[in-house]
């Protein structure tokens, strides 16, 4: 996958002062792909390595769990089919899913300081069904990140109907990339509040941590807010595709965002809203029929890792691309020369 975009854009890249990371579309991942933002920060985040003749491969939940659990180095390669119920991967795992039409009927959660290390891509997440607001928000994340879990790389990973939140990273998470993938809902239920990053003003254990990149993802239909809304980190979002009727970056106590070359069809709304004294937002080569687009206030922070940059309005096609845009849209290259064994499926939606 990534070949195709180095190929096409060495000369411009070799003069840029910015260099790629997970940023191509159309193509099979690769086990060899390595993890941008700020996951590749803090010793960087490689899972259970790249040796895929230990690698193994599942078919149904009760595998799939016995596969990611502990904390020893590990590839559990997921066919396509349903798996329902919670996954709490282990230390040191890749999970990544063998084609489209991998669905996890129920969430994922990684929680606490011993999960580190975890790499997810190409897979499906729906929550269980739930009815009034109070059942929601006592329910369960489609993702969870937290209590001191570090080096998460979520790709191509799309996320519908979570019961409270879709993605929500609180109470310590760190160095979290979230690449090319798909947050909304199927159905208007009361609580679609979708990315949440601390859980309250009083979280001050994270300070200093909660250092997130979401790049070439999209939020989706019927997103209510929270795209996303948090307190304490440092949130760097490139290349993102938003297209819903909701609220944008809510941009909370001690919070810094920058928001770079991302396409917002989300009429009227303001890119970048305070929800209680924030360090600042910054938003530059954004386009779209959003207000305020490249708006600036107060201060954020200089980004720590390299990267490339699509301008917004070839982010926007490669997100929506159905040949390994956002969300479970891949195929897997099983012997890292660029083609894949697998066939592709229709994706989960």
């Amino acid at each position: 996958m990534y070949k195709k975009l180095l190929s096409s854009f060495a000369v411009a890249l070799a003069l840029s002062s910015i260099t790629t990371s997970a940023l191509a579309a159309n193509g099979p991942l690769s086990i060899y792909d390595k993890a941008p933002g700020w996951a590749s920060m803090n010793g960087g985040t490689t899972g259970g390595g790249t040796d895929l003749s230990k690698a193994v491969t599942v078919t149904n939940m009760s595998a799939l769990k016995s596969a990611v659990s502990g904390s020893s180095k590990k590839i559990v390669l997921v066919e396509p089919g349903n798996y329902d119920g919670t996954l709490s991967p282990g230390a040191n795992t890749t999970i990544i899913g063998t084609a489209p039409g991998v669905r996890i009927s129920g969430n994922i959660s990684v929680s606490g300081s011993d999960k580190k290390n975890i790499i997810v891509r190409n897979i499906a997440v729906r929550g269980k069904p739930c009815g009034s607001n109070d059942a929601c928000k006592s329910g369960s994340d489609g993702v969870y990140i937290g209590n001191g879990a570090t080096n998460i790389w979520f790709d191509h990973v799309d996320v519908s109907d979570g019961q409270d939140g879709n993605f929500d990273v609180t109470r310590s998470g760190d160095f979290v990339t979230c690449s090319w993938c798909k947050f909304y809902y199927t159905y208007d239920k009361d609580h679609r509040l979708s990315n949440l990053i601390a859980g309250s003003d009083n979280e001050t254990e994270s300070r200093g941590k909660l250092n997130i990149t979401y790049m070439n993802s999209m939020w989706g239909d019927r997103v209510n807010s929270r795209q996303p809304r948090g307190r304490f980190g440092k949130i760097h979002m490139l290349n993102n595709y938003h297209k819903n009727s909701g609220s944008l970056h809510g941009v909370g106590k001690e919070m810094a965002l920058i928001a770079e070359n991302s396409y917002y069809d989300v009429p009227g709304k303001d890119v970048f809203f305070s929800m209680g004294s924030p360090k600042g937002w910054k938003g530059s080569g954004n386009k779209g029929s959003a207000k305020n687009l490249n708006a600036t206030s107060g201060s954020t922070f200089t980004i720590p890792y390299s990267y490339s940059k699509m301008s917004a309005d070839e982010a926007k096609a490669a997100v929506l691309s159905s040949d390994c845009g956002a969300g479970n849209t891949c195929l897997f290259d099983h012997d890292g020369t660029g083609s894949s064994s697998s066939s592709s499926s229709s994706s989960s939606s």
